[in-house]
């Protein structure tokens, strides 16, 4: 689904609180990539399941890891 620039404006603006940080976060991070590696392209050939699911993986780990140091403290 295609929103038009006003229709994603208007659902921008109803949001509140954590929910508007959230969007900002990944508009954020989704900007920072752009400078970096240029637009997004699904197109490209890229498994993104596949790096997905790798990325979930890496992200427990990491979690598990600063629980573990956490409590080292």
């Amino acid at each position: 689904m295609k929103l038009t620039k006003a229709a994603l404006i208007e659902k921008i603006e109803r949001l509140k609180g954590d929910e508007r940080e959230i969007v900002e976060t990944l508009i954020d991070y989704l900007d920072k990539g752009r400078e970096k590696f240029g637009p997004w392209d699904v197109t490209d050939g890229r498994n993104y399941l596949k790096e997905a699911e790798e990325e979930i993986w890496d992200g427990l780990l990491w979690a598990g890891a600063a629980i573990v140091k956490r409590r080292k403290k």
